[in-house]
C-alpha cells in the first residue's frame, strides 16, 4: 500500500502497469501523475478506465513529477517492443525536463518550474515560447514513432478538464475527474475501434 492507503501495482520495470509481455494488445499511456494516478486506486484512474471499456491491457508508462521529455523517451523505448494498439498521452506541466548524469535534488530545486526559486540559474529554460517549443518537439516525435508503425496518437492537455473533486492527498484531480478524462479519449478512440 502506498501512504494514501491505495494499492500500486507496480510492473517489473516501475511502472504502475500491467505487465509489458505479449505486447500487441494493449493501449500505451503517458503523462504525469494525472495519467499514473497519484493517491487514487488504479482502477479510478482514467488509463484504467480506458483500458477496461476496450478490454485492452493498460500499458500506464505515466511517472509523477514526469514531463514530455520522458513521455517522449518512453514512446521511443517502448512502441516498438510493446507494439500497442493506440499511444495517448495526458500533456504533463510544462517546465518538467528530463536531464541524464545530473544530481536529483539539485535537479528539483534548479529545473523544475513549480519549485524555481525567484530567481532561476536558467531562466530561458523557462520562457513560455520555449516551455511551448520543446513540447512541440516531443509530442511531435511521439506522433511520428506512432505513424511509423501506424498506430493511432490521442493527445489531450489536462488544461481542457476543470477539477471537480481531490484524490486523497487534496493535490491531485479526484475520481470524478479521471473519469470525464477517460469518457474525451474514449470517445477518441472509438473512431479507431
Amino acid at each position: 500500500l502506498s501512504k494514501w492507503n491505495t494499492v500500486e501495482n507496480i510492473n517489473e520495470y516501475g511502472y504502475r502497469s500491467d505487465n509489458f509481455d505479449g505486447g500487441g494488445d494493449g493501449f500505451m499511456f503517458l503523462g504525469c501523475s494525472l495519467t499514473e494516478g497519484y493517491a487514487l486506486e488504479q482502477e479510478e484512474t482514467w488509463p484504467w478506465i480506458v483500458g477496461k471499456h476496450f478490454d485492452i491491457k493498460v500499458w500506464n508508462l505515466a511517472k509523477g513529477g514526469a514531463g514530455d521529455d520522458l513521455c517522449f523517451m518512453n514512446a521511443l523505448t517502448w512502441i516498438s517492443k510493446l507494439k500497442p494498439k493506440a499511444v495517448c498521452m495526458l500533456i504533463p506541466s510544462p517546465g518538467r525536463f528530463k536531464f541524464f548524469d545530473y544530481n536529483r535534488e539539485k535537479l528539483h530545486k534548479e529545473f523544475f518550474l513549480y519549485g524555481l526559486p525567484k530567481k532561476p540559474k536558467f531562466p530561458w529554460l523557462f520562457n513560455p515560447k520555449h516551455l511551448y517549443l520543446s513540447a512541440l518537439k516531443n509530442i511531435m516525435g511521439i506522433k511520428l514513432i506512432c505513424d511509423e508503425y501506424d498506430i493511432p496518437f490521442v493527445i489531450k492537455s489536462p488544461t481542457t478538464f476543470s477539477w471537480v473533486d481531490t484524490a486523497r492527498d487534496n493535490k491531485h484531480p479526484g475520481p470524478k475527474w479521471q473519469k470525464k478524462v477517460s469518457k474525451l479519449f474514449i470517445k477518441e478512440l472509438q473512431k479507431y475501434f
